[in-house]
């Protein structure tokens, strides 16, 4: 058997988010087919004078990005976490938190996830002849939370991974093993 890295799979990825900072209940993005998180950059203050022996430079104020998805649009009933980002953008919205995840390997049972603070700027939906219905959505990032290696698909949803939680339950088993 060969130790060739290997690319991770795409096939179970994941987009949750809650619909404020305060809500115990994340949402999953249902019938998501692209995730695409397009990061940015820092804008550069040029502060070179005449004393200067080269370009001088500051590091102005980050973008973090965008998150942009896709997929395959919904009814109400089948898709009711669409409607609810829909919505969002309609009535516009505070920053809410946003998960992404992204599955280690073809097993789905663990995953790397990235949690970022966000806002909606655009939900669109398209249809044409003899295709399906689809939407698209952009997602400023206002904040990159945290990122977190080898979560259990039983606990994506769950606020101990913010709170820390988890990363004490395994230190905690590890003291135990030794």
């Amino acid at each position: 058997m060969s130790n060739k890295p290997r690319g991770m799979p795409t096939q179970g990825a994941r987009l949750l988010f809650k619909d404020s900072p305060s809500s115990t209940v994340w949402r999953d993005v249902e019938s998501l087919n692209q995730l695409d998180w397009q990061s940015g950059s820092g804008a550069k203050i040029d502060i070179t004078d005449f004393k200067s022996k080269a370009k001088e430079n500051l590091k102005g104020l980050p973008d973090l990005g965008n998150l942009s998805i896709a997929g395959n649009a919904l009814d109400k009933e089948r898709g009711p976490n669409q409607l609810a980002l829909q919505l969002k953008n309609i009535r516009g919205t505070d920053p809410f938190p946003v998960r992404q995840c992204m599955p280690v390997d073809a097993s789905q049972k663990k995953f790397v996830v990235t949690e970022f603070i966000c806002t909606i700027d655009k939900f669109d939906t398209s249809a044409k002849v003899d295709d399906k219905q689809g939407y698209t959505a952009t997602l400023p990032i206002n904040d990159v939370v945290n990122v977190y290696d080898g979560v259990e698909l039983d606990d994506l949803d769950s606020d101990a991974l913010t709170d820390g939680l988890l990363d004490e339950e395994a230190e905690e088993e590890e003291e135990g093993e030794e």
